[in-house]
């Protein structure tokens, strides 16, 4: 944990405005996979125990597109967690 209440409050500031921001884009991002996926098939897959069908109806590259505005996120985050840190160190 920072040392400061000057660094603490500085870093939950950046995170109370991220959090909002996330949970949004990860709601858009299920939305919008739940709409690419048979629902049915998945659900008749998954009655069926028929693991290796139902990964099938998910494919890995739709679910990285879906979940790449949640990296830049992440990553514009981390910078400006960042720069947040290296303007308290610099004072």
């Amino acid at each position: 944990m920072p040392r400061q209440p000057q660094e603490y409050r500085a870093i939950h500031i950046v995170a109370d405005k991220i959090e909002p921001r996330m949970a949004r884009a990860y709601v858009r991002s299920v939305e919008k996979l739940q709409k690419s996926i048979s629902i049915n098939g998945l659900a008749m897959a998954i009655s069926l125990r028929n693991v290796k069908s139902a990964i099938r109806l998910i494919p890995a590259e739709r679910v990285k597109d879906v979940l790449s505005p949640l990296a830049t996120i992440v990553k514009d985050t981390t910078l400006r967690g960042g720069r947040v840190g290296a303007e308290i160190l610099n004072g």
